[in-house]
């Protein structure tokens, strides 16, 4: 009775092994091609932010936005308008 305790006791053993194997191995499965999503993901929103930046400027002028750009760079060099 002993010896088929152990055998039991190896074949559990054994399974609970494969079985965490497996899972491992589909975990690893499921993230591949993971971080080409989020390239792909960061990608379409900086689109969307330029697309969007330039709709705005394009609607208030080209004059207004050379001023603002100058406007930003003179407060960030602590220059003063003249």
């Amino acid at each position: 009775m002993q010896k088929l305790q152990r055998m039991a006791l190896t074949i559990d053993n054994q399974a609970k092994q494969y079985a965490e194997a497996a899972k491992g191995a589909l975990a690893d499965r499921r993230e591949d091609g993971q971080g080409t999503i989020e390239y792909v993901g960061i990608i379409v929103i900086i689109s969307i932010v330029i697309i969007a930046v330039a709709v705005f400027f394009e609607s208030i002028g080209t004059a207004k936005l050379t001023e603002g750009i100058g406007t930003v760079i003179d407060n960030i060099l602590g220059k003063t308008a003249a």
